[in-house]
């Protein structure tokens, strides 16, 4: 990365940090951009550049990715494994090979030979770094709790160190007053673990104000739930709290919080967003969350296309891209309309 500059660097550095543990990247490349303040065609690259490295097909966006990272580092882009991965992934988990065969005009032999070979490519590049369950136990670092009427966060005493230095030393420093070696020795050490309490007391400090911070901007989250999440950057915060960014991104690193919808990942409340014709701003859950409520209620004898969906959130003032639309129906693992009908 350090060829390709600090953008790229910075951009890989918050990819990685959001790679699940099977490999896959859950965020959306305008999310890495948000976070780090890149371009969206700096955070693709950024991407381009983490997908190139080892195993083959960590930082796909989804299966189809994954096994085309794969392919492409065997040298088979643009092979017919490809473009059976591109295309006709669903016929092929379905075992329809003579159907896959005419439609790429090719004999059933080579779908056959293609077919054996995309069964042997890993669909979860992360696993063999997985961490053991014992490791992936989360500790909760913050609670938040309404007293007095409004929501204030409150630090876990459990996780909190409980240091000082020891009085053996500061006896030992007093016993050996002739020692002059012996006695800047030990005021020297004692300087430095005085330190080390400072900033510990400085970094827990930091946490609890930008935790509090997240918490005044997300009321209506805490209020009401998910469908509620308003979109916030980094950037926000660290003005609010009067820190600079990557100040925030350090303090809020692996940090959780215990809310009355669950526990989360404190990076979790930083989202992009939209905003809707009245000025409104909601993030891309809570769009996530009404899309999913919009199919929910669909007539299943005529379900809702995607430009439909589009039209429908244009009536709430929220304007979406119909493949911005596909792309979150997707995530939330929503079928295509016509399939949502076979299924009703």
């Amino acid at each position: 990365a350090a060829a390709g500059g600090p953008e790229l660097l910075r951009g890989g550095i918050e990819i990685i940090g959001n790679l699940d543990s099977r490999g896959y990247l859950r965020i959306d490349l305008e999310e890495v951009a948000n976070r780090t303040e890149l371009s969206l065609e700096k955070a693709e690259e950024a991407l381009r550049l983490v997908q190139g490295f080892d195993p083959a097909g960590v930082a796909a966006r989804n299966l189809q990715e994954c096994l085309l990272l794969q392919l492409r580092r065997q040298g088979k882009g643009q092979e017919v494994e490809a473009k059976i991965v591109e295309s006709y992934l669903e016929l092929l988990a379905r075992k329809k090979l003579p159907e896959i065969a005419k439609l790429l005009h090719v004999p059933i032999s080579r779908v056959t030979t293609a077919a054996a070979l995309i069964r042997t490519l890993q669909p979860n590049p992360g696993g063999s770094f997985r961490r053991t369950e014992r490791e992936a136990i989360v500790e909760v670092d913050l609670r938040v709790e309404r007293v007095d009427g409004k929501w204030t966060v409150l630090t876990s005493e459990a996780v909190i160190p409980r240091l000082r230095i020891s009085g053996a030393y500061k006896d030992l420093l007093h016993a050996n007053g002739q020692d002059p070696g012996l006695r800047n020795y030990l005021k020297d050490k004692i300087r430095s673990g005085r330190f080390l309490l400072k900033c510990l007391r400085l970094r827990q400090q930091t946490l609890s104000e930008v935790a509090s911070a997240i918490v005044d901007c997300q009321t209506e989250f805490l209020d009401h739930g998910l469908s509620h999440l308003r979109p916030l950057t980094m950037g926000e915060i660290a003005r609010r709290v009067g820190v600079h960014e990557t100040t925030v991104s350090r303090a809020i690193a692996n940090k959780y919080i215990e809310t009355p919808h669950g526990i989360f990942d404190l990076k979790y409340f930083f989202r992009p967003g939209y905003q809707t014709a009245k000025g409104d701003l909601l993030s891309n859950q809570t769009v996530k969350a009404t899309l999913e409520e919009m199919v929910r209620k669909e007539d299943p004898r005529n379900p809702l296309s995607d430009q439909e969906i589009v039209e429908a959130f244009q009536q709430k003032g929220i304007a979406l891209a119909r493949r911005t639309v596909a792309k979150y129906r997707a995530a939330l693992k929503i079928l295509p309309s016509h399939l949502r009908r076979s299924a009703a």
